[in-house]
């Protein structure tokens, strides 16, 4: 590499002797070596080998400083000396290095490390040094930086330390969180580098060691009095955190580093998060980042739109006093500071005044003087105070004089005796979580609220603040209600909002099935009114959320209320209405502090909420009556619970991602990683916001523990079970123990556990489940806080339809699927479990795999399996499509057409699998032969060896039962009995209708009739006319009709349906889909038809679907074209499924569909052009046939049969008969009926007049060619008059020559009738034509067949009649059109004039010279022949042309030649290359000789460039493969250069300079036009001077140079106006007087000339050629001198050709325009085409955009 010019403070002489300085350094320590004694120490060694290395890197800097420095001129004597000295720095350095090795050796003999007691002795020195103990680090980063220097100095720097011992004492010093980190690795010698990589991932982060640092000195505490102890241990602190601090930063970031952390701890939550993003990517935060971070805040909130406060009456807001804002520095105090409560000098715990008060007034003394309730002094809050002493009464946070529960233990209340405040109460929730577990058909909703007037009972209420959607806020009254599942509002308050309304159907009852239903849903925000708590509910819509509360105003003036607290509800005694019920979803975020105060015997308590402190508990008041309020709903969302039973029956496409789930997808593909033993670790897609939410859960975790383990000692087989299971899962490696240290260290969620009982799995019968969706303590559990990603894998229908296709069918099982997933170590804490370690304790463990029962499971888990087919394509093609689509969840059901191609598939599926840690069992297939290798234990049926199959020998897979030994499929219904007395009801029902699980629809016929008779079920009135409810018992009648149903259920169980439906064999497969409808409902069948090579045809069904009819009637055609409609979604997703290029025909028994299907949508109604529109889409209409409804298979469908009648029924299984025989057998057209005439659309008219066009334009229309027009229309002709005739005339065979032309006479003529009706009736009456007619100039006249011809002027001309009276032809219409294509096409495309000239040898066309020209430019033959490329508007100059810049730091570069150079006498001349550099701002030019045009040979060329004419910034290119090799190798280059072994010989400020290499798209030299038009320039100068003549190559270099200063001396502008500059401006004015590299100089444009120094004289000659370059150069390049026309707009999908300059035109590539490439100004000059052979990046002015037919000219 070249080395760049550079300038240096010393001069040549300095840096001279410091060479000779070092050079005798080297000496030294090589006499050192020569004269190696034998008593040498270890340390004599180490001492000379670290200075010989730093003595090596200044000796190769202060080398390339002489070599660069620009009087240097012995460069030969100086390499001379280089290689010598190097010479002698390796020879030193391999002596020394092997006497260190040896003296180690001899060490090692009587030293050895014991991991045990992880000590280290010296390795390198004889002499016997006291033992170094390893750090032990256990996660915490403040003790980060010493473990890291330590470690680091005493083992990973060690060379001669093995890796794996590396490892073992790396791991022997690590504990808690810091070994879980590493502990999944193996010791191995690859795995040390991961392990010590994964820690300084995790731990060296300076930044968050700085503000660590930082805190720590602000939090330092305050002394009170003079202590000496107190003293050290805040000098001592303080030295510890600023020692800290100056390994981490420089004195100078302290500003920084303080101001930041001070000012952000002020900001809001929300504020301080949006910094913390904002400065995360950086790795300093300075106070000018703040500052302009909050001033753009500033601005947002500013531009957002403000909110419209509510004014809240002041007579319901508490007085609150002031906010006042103090700032306290945390300095020593003096022993003589005041008391705040009596003044003196005392503290204040021992202040007799403060002694007396009671505990309410002592809290207002701590509120109003801003002190600490913990140690009583300010500058703090009690959460941040530093005191190790807590409360000696019930250990809380708070002094022990502020304890309500020291009056308890005193037996005295203060000197009050009024109040006590008791333990903050913990909340139960057990109820809550019971009916959040109870998991019915019926979402059930409780409020409760219990009150009764003699005893009476406040209820929780507080005023709370609701925000709308427009920002307004309104007043309203709460009440908390902990036994409610929902949120309910008045209807008064909801009509005050402005709010969206969403429609529900929910129904309310309160107990003795007093109900209610609520229609209405809306969402708002409720805040409090003395904090910031802020969260958006939901709300359902009641004209009373329940009674006036309390009942009676309560008498509460005597009760002792302290006057410092926030009342949540200031008037809570005074009997109103209540506005909101707020349940239990938001309800224990209410009470984070759980905080009481007990007013006394027989009153309320005051509980602290973030509304303020609320009143609750019951009054005892004397009262006359007993009046009880209970407030209880129930709601059932009917409407949505009907949506997700029917939403099975779409078969509509997936829709995309929603956000979530694309952040979800985006979340995995950054965090996944692959281990090195091929296991895949993911990480849980979270939501931060909710994840903070979560609460505590360990002690629900263990109730449900002490639970489980009640249930299991009642049952011994399953408590071996269960404990078998998690003895597994811990001795796998799939969980871990957590020990104390590190339990507390993260806030961790614990998961409950239960048994689960499948007794029919063949493995593992008892699994236990996690529940990641129990509630934590604030009502939040881990499933909320997860997101559950997008649905990865196909659907279970495609995968089985592609089962039944193929010969060959395979099945497997992934074991533990999930459990071979690892979690990231940073989620594992969120995933812990209790269970009972041998020795009976609780221990807490830690799942590191993915969990089963966590929302996200199922997408981690196949995602994965995605992710493994994509990485492993390459090694295993068979196996990738087989996991990517034939895979739903942990079922693989594939297949192949042969055994052959079956074996091969299994094998490389299974190995996939491996590879990946996921292992396959349960295998089993059709074809034992393909299970030929596998264990047993691994096959889901024993091992026959072939004798003896058990044909009911069954495997389940996707819900789905298989024969494997028979090759049939089978369904196992199981059937609960009825007995004669069971009352039925409609969720009775729904259960075994739900129950028939059936994806392909093989029973559809019969699942219709369950479908219909559950919506009959949905109709049902009661005696009252209302709907049937769920529980409600079913009408006599109605209840015996579903008995005899469900009693032919169990002949269901009975069918077997042969799985392939395909004939082995068979060379033609079609595919027939049957659609019917009736009036109840209406479905489709598809039945697969095979044919073997012998004739024998088979027809199965492969699929059906049905739907019942809506309520609302509709006629039976549109139930029919439902029914058509249906029939063509269910055919686009089995032809998405299978893939298949079958045929395929769609049968239907109505002709009114088949008509309405065959004509445009637009010629119906509403309704059935919709629908109709939709068919066209999905299928032909030429596809669409009759069927006979009495042989139609869907008719079964649509009227629904009974199970004992679908089990024989011949014709659902295998269609129609007619389907066996030949096409010609099958059904025929039948005419059209009237019906259809019913929804035809009717157009309303809304002009005056219209004309509508005739037969013969309708008629024209259907033809693009003329010929076919003539030619039919002779045949119809024929066959009129064939209608007239007897049989002995009629006309039969070819068409004759009279017949065509009488053809074309009938044509003309009834076009002339409709264009010219005035004319031939003026014609016809004798009387010439109207003056305004367009035949007035050319004397019109009607021939012997009434056809109308020009009169002319040419009635003595020797011409043919026809030649001299044309036919007149109109112009614009479609027939003159079809005439002059016919006649362009006739004489061989001919242009305008040749075919105006042949068509008016028998046809007059008026406007006949526009309609030829529009026909030869849109004929599209004629444009590919000539094509003319696409021309858009000139762009605007890149910066580096119009941007001041140092000559040729952005550069373009070509090649131009080749040129001949002369090898000498007798020899052939060679070939060589002209590399032209051009200076984008100057237009300088140089020019370099280049041997060939290779990426070598380039890059030697761009070396000399660099090293004349400085190092450029910018390279502009085209897209030449030299030019992109050199690009790629100098990146390498640049790569290596930053790599610590080759510092030695490169200066280390090059390693980090680089090259921006910019390319011009391809076949796009225009866009590179500067240096093309150098390139023309240079070739100019050559040919005139050498011509074709070789040249010797120190001949042609020269001339190379004087053509580089002839084109540099090129004027730029004109001579300017100034008198006395009398030379141009030239680019040579830029390259010469001074240095390449030098400095910037200061403007001395304004300084007077006799003021200025030489140089600086020199400096100012400079400047003013940049000064004329602005003025003179830079405004001439304003104009666009072509390629002004405005921008073309180009469409993506427009047909273009793409032009080849080495193919003639009519070889060019068509393509389709598929991207477009806008540049900066936003007109598009460069698009994306996609052709058949691929897509290629090509300029607009390489593309032809081919005419659209339409177009005019």
């Amino acid at each position: 590499m070249s080395k760049p010019v550079t300038r240096s403070a010393d001069s040549l002489k300095s840096l001279t002797t410091k060479l000779k300085g070092l050079k005798l350094s080297l000496s030294n320590i090589c006499v050192f070596v020569k004269n190696f004694k034998d008593d040498t120490t270890a340390a004599q060694i180490n001492v000379r080998l670290e200075k010989l290395d730093t003595l090596w890197v200044q000796i190769s800097e202060t080398v390339w400083e002489i070599e660069a420095h620009e009087d240097f001129e012995e460069q030969e004597s100086l390499q001379t000396s280089q290689v010598e000295m190097e010479n002698r720095y390796y020879d030193a350095k391999s002596f020394l290095v092997e006497k260190a090795q040896a003296f180690q050796s001899d060490a090692n003999q009587h030293q050895t490390l014991h991991p045990g007691d992880a000590t280290l002795h010296g390795m390198m020195d004889h002499v016997r040094l006291p033992q170094i103990k390893l750090q032990c680090f256990d996660g915490n980063i403040d003790d980060w930086l010493s473990f890291r220097d330590l470690y680091t100095s005493l083992i990973h720097e060690k060379p001669d330390l093995p890796a794996v011992e590396k490892f073992h004492y790396l791991k022997g010093c690590l504990a808690g969180e810091a070994r879980a980190l590493i502990d999944p690795l193996k010791i191995t010698r690859d795995n040390y580098q991961v392990a010590w990589q994964t820690l300084l991932k995790r731990y060296n982060n300076n930044k968050l060691l700085k503000k660590k640092q930082v805190q720590a000195l602000i939090k330092l505490p305050s002394l009170c009095k003079e202590s000496i102890t107190d003293l050290h241990k805040l000098v001592d602190g303080f030295d510890r955190v600023i020692q800290t601090l100056d390994q981490i930063i420089q004195p100078a970031d302290y500003k920084d580093l303080l101001l930041v952390e001070l000012l952000s701890s002020r900001l809001d939550p929300t504020t301080r998060r949006g910094w913390e993003e904002h400065s995360s990517t950086k790795q300093q935060d300075t106070v000018k980042d703040l500052l302009e971070f909050l001033q753009r805040r500033i601005q947002i909130l500013e531009a957002l739109p403000a909110k419209v406060e509510t004014k809240i009456e002041q007579s319901l807001l508490p007085k609150r006093k002031p906010f006042s804002a103090k700032v306290n520095n945390n300095a020593v105090q003096s022993n003589n500071a005041k008391c705040p409560s009596c003044s003196e000098i005392h503290g204040l715990h021992i202040c007799p005044a403060f002694l007396k008060m009671s505990l309410s007034s002592r809290e207002s003394l701590l509120r109003a003087q801003s002190l600490c309730r913990n140690c009583l002094k300010r500058g703090h809050l009690a959460r941040e105070c530093a005191s190790k002493f807590s409360c000696r009464y019930c250990k809380a946070r708070h002094h022990s004089l502020l304890c309500f529960k020291a009056g308890d233990a005193n037996g005295s209340q203060g000197s009050s005796g009024k109040a006590n405040l008791g333990d903050s109460a913990k909340q139960d929730g057990t109820g809550a979580n019971s009916m959040a577990a109870n998991a019915s058909a019926v979402e059930s909703t409780s409020s409760n609220a219990a009150q009764c007037v003699s005893s009476q009972v406040l209820l929780a209420t507080a005023v709370v603040v609701i925000e709308d959607d427009q920002g307004s806020r309104y007043p309203a009254r709460a009440l908390l209600d902990s036994g409610s599942e929902c949120n309910f509002i008045t209807e008064n308050l909801y009509q005050t909002m402005k709010v969206a309304v969403k429609r529900t159907d929910i129904s309310i009852m309160g107990i003795g099935q007093s109900s209610t239903k609520a229609s209405r849903k809306i969402k708002a925000v409720v805040k409090s009114r003395n904090s910031s708590y802020a969260r958006s509910m939901e709300f359902l819509v009641l004209p009373k959320v329940t009674a006036c509360l309390p009942t009676s105003t309560v008498q509460a003036n005597e009760w002792d209320i302290p006057v410092d607290i926030e009342l949540a509800d200031p008037e809570f005694f005074r009997s109103r209405k209540v506005d909101l019920v707020l349940g239990i979803q938001a309800f224990f975020s209410f009470f984070p502090t759980g905080r009481e105060i007990q007013l006394g015997k027989g009153l309320p308590v005051l509980t602290e909420s973030v509304f303020g402190w609320i009143v609750t508990g019951e009054v005892t008041t004397a009262s006359q009556g007993t009046k009880y309020t209970c407030n209880m709903a129930v709601s059932d969302d009917l409407e949505e619970l009907m949506a997700r039973f029917w939403s099975c029956e779409e078969v509509g496409a997936v829709s995309k991602f929603s956000p979530e789930e694309a952040h979800c997808e985006e979340n995995y593909e950054r965090t996944v990683k692959r281990e090195s033993d091929g296991r895949y670790t993911v990480t849980l897609p979270k939501n931060p916001e909710v994840l903070a939410e979560i609460g505590e859960s360990k002690d629900i975790a263990l109730r449900r523990l002490r639970a489980v383990e009640r249930r299991l000692s009642k049952d011994e087989r399953l408590r071996k079970q269960y404990s078998d299971f998690m003895t597994e899962y811990l001795e796998l490696g799939h969980m871990r123990m957590v020990n104390d240290c590190e339990e507390n260290r993260v806030k961790r969620c614990f998961l409950p556990h239960h048994p689960v009982i499948k007794e029919s799995s063949t493995t593992t019968k008892v699994r236990v489940v996690f529940d990641a969706s129990c509630k934590t303590s604030t009502g939040v559990s881990l499933n909320d806080a997860l997101y559950a990603g997008p649905v990865v894998q196909q659907d279970l229908r495609s995968i089985v339809l592609r089962s039944r296709i193929r010969q060959v069918m395979v099945v497997a099982d992934v074991e533990k699927m999930f459990r071979q997933i690892w979690t990231n170590s940073e989620d594992t804490h969120l995933q812990c479990v209790l269970w009972t370690s041998p020795d009976g304790k609780v221990s807490t463990y830690e799942l590191l795999t993915v969990t089963y029962g966590t929302k996200s499971a199922p997408y981690l888990a196949t995602r994965t399996l995605k992710q493994l087919a994509s990485d492993e394509r390459d090694r295993f093609p068979l196996a990738a499509p087989t996991i990517e689509e034939d895979v739903y969840m942990d079922d693989v059901i594939s297949g192949a057409d042969d055994v052959e191609s079956a074996i091969e598939l299994r094998r490389q599926v299974d190995a996939m699998m491996i590879s990946g840690g996921f292992k396959l069992r349960k295998w089993a297939s059709n074809r034992p032969e393909v299970l030929q290798g596998i264990p047993r234990e691994n096959l889901a049926l024993p091992d026959s060896d072939g004798i003896d199959w058990d044909q009911d020998a069954e495997v389940k897979a996707l819900g789905l039962t298989w024969l494997p030994n028979v090759d049939q499929f089978r369904f196992k219904f199981e059937i609960s009995p009825i007995t004669e007395h069971q009352i039925l009801t409609k969720r009775q029902v729904l259960c075994f209708i739900a129950r028939l699980f059936d994806p392909l629809g093989l029973l559809g016929a019969t699942i219709t009739s369950a479908k219909i008779f559950m919506q009959r079920l949905w109709c049902l009135k009661n005696e009252e006319g209302q709907n049937l409810q769920w529980d409600d018992p079913l009408p006599e009648m109605v209840g015996e009709e579903w008995r005899t149903f469900h009693e032919q259920l169990h002949s269901l169980n009975e069918i077997r349906i042969p799985r392939c439906v395909i004939g082995p064999g068979s060379l033609s497969v079609e595919y027939h889909c049957c659609s019917d409808a009736s009036t109840v409902a209406y479905g489709a069948t598809i039945y697969v038809r095979s044919q073997r090579g012998d004739g024998t045809v088979s027809v199965h069904l492969l699929t059906s679907k049905s739907k019942v009819a809506p309520l609302k009637v509709q006629s039976l055609p549109r139930l029919e074209l439902c029914g058509a409609l249906l029939a063509a979604q269910l055919w686009e997703k089995v032809a998405d499924s299978l893939k298949t290029d079958g045929r395929v025909q769609f049968w239907t028994d109505s002709t009114c569909v088949l008509h309405w299907i065959r004509s445009p949508p637009g010629t119906w109604t509403t309704f059935v052009a919709n629908r109709v529109a939709k068919i066209q889409g999905l299928t032909e209409a030429d596809q669409w046939r009759h069927v006979p409804g009495v042989t139609n298979p869907a008719d079964l469908i649509s009227r629904g049969i009974s199970p004992n009648n679908i089990l024989g029924n011949d014709m659902w299984w295998h269609g129609p008969t007619w389907l066996l025989q030949n096409p010609e057998s099958w059904p025929k057209p039948v005419k059209n009926t009237p019906e259809e005439e019913l929804e035809k659309r009717r157009n309303v008219v809304a002009c005056a007049s219209s004309k509508e066009s005739g037969f013969i334009s309708d008629f024209l229309a259907k033809f693009s060619s003329f010929t076919r027009l003539i030619r039919m229309t002779a045949y119809w002709l024929r066959f009129l008059n064939n209608l007239r005739c007897s049989a002995d005339v009629k006309r039969t065979g070819f068409l004759s020559s009279f017949e065509l032309q009488a053809a074309e006479q009938v044509i003309i003529r009834k076009v002339q009738e409709e264009s010219f009706p005035d004319e031939i009736s003026k014609l016809l009456a004798g009387t010439p034509v109207a003056r305004n007619s367009p035949l007035r100039w050319y004397n019109p006249q009607m021939d012997e067949n009434g056809i109308l011809r020009v009169g002319g002027r040419l009635a003595h001309s020797e011409e043919s009649p026809r030649t001299k009276h044309p036919i007149v032809l109109p112009a614009r219409h479609a027939l003159t059109e079809l005439i002059l294509q016919h006649h362009h096409q006739m004489y061989l495309h001919a242009g305008p004039q040749l075919l105006l000239g042949t068509v008016r040898q028998r046809y007059w066309p008026l406007g006949g010279r526009n309609l030829a020209r529009k026909v030869v430019h849109q004929c599209q033959r004629c444009f590919r022949a000539k094509p003319s490329a696409m021309q858009q508007q000139m762009g605007e100059l890149p910066a580096a042309r119009v941007t001041v810049s140092r000559p040729f730091s952005k550069a373009g570069v070509d090649f131009f030649g080749p040129v001949y150079l002369r090898a000498g006498r007798g020899r052939t001349p060679t070939k060589a290359y002209v590399a032209t550099f051009v200076c984008m701002a100057t237009k300088a030019v140089h020019m370099e000789l280049v041997s060939d045009l290779s990426t070598e040979r380039f890059l030697q060329a761009l070396r000399r460039f660099f090293a004349r004419r400085g190092r450029c910034t910018d390279v502009y290119s085209d897209n030449g493969t030299n030019f992109v090799g050199a690009r790629n190798q100098i990146r390498e280059l640049f790569d290596l250069l930053k790599e610590k072994t080759h510092r030695e010989t490169v200066a280390k400020e090059c390693a980090n300079e680089g090259i921006y290499w910019h390319f011009n798209p391809p076949s796009a030299p225009h866009f590179g036009g500067l240096w093309e038009a150098a390139v023309r320039s240079a070739k100019f100068h050559l040919l005139r001077v050498v011509g074709s003549n070789p040249v010797h190559q120190e001949d042609f270099v020269t001339l190379l140079t004087q053509v580089e200063a002839c084109m540099n001396s090129r004027p730029m502008t004109s001579l300017s106006d100034d008198p006395l500059d009398l030379e141009p401006l030239t680019p040579a004015h830029f390259l010469v007087g001074g240095s390449l590299l030098s400095m910037p100089d200061p403007d001395l444009s304004d300084v007077q000339l006799n003021r200025l120094t030489r140089f600086q004289l020199v400096q100012r000659q400079l400047q003013d050629f940049w000064r004329r370059w602005r003025r003179e150069y830079l405004s001439q390049l304003q104009a666009r001198s072509k390629h002004w026309q405005p921008a073309v707009d180009v469409q993506v999908g427009r047909l273009v050709v793409v032009v080849e300059s080495n193919q003639p035109p009519t070889q060019w590539k068509m393509g389709r325009i598929e991207e477009l490439h806008p540049g900066e100004d936003g007109v598009t000059r460069v698009v994306t085409v996609r052709t058949s052979t691929g897509s290629l990046k090509r300029p607009l002015v390489k593309l032809c955009l081919l005419p659209m037919q339409d177009q005019n000219e």
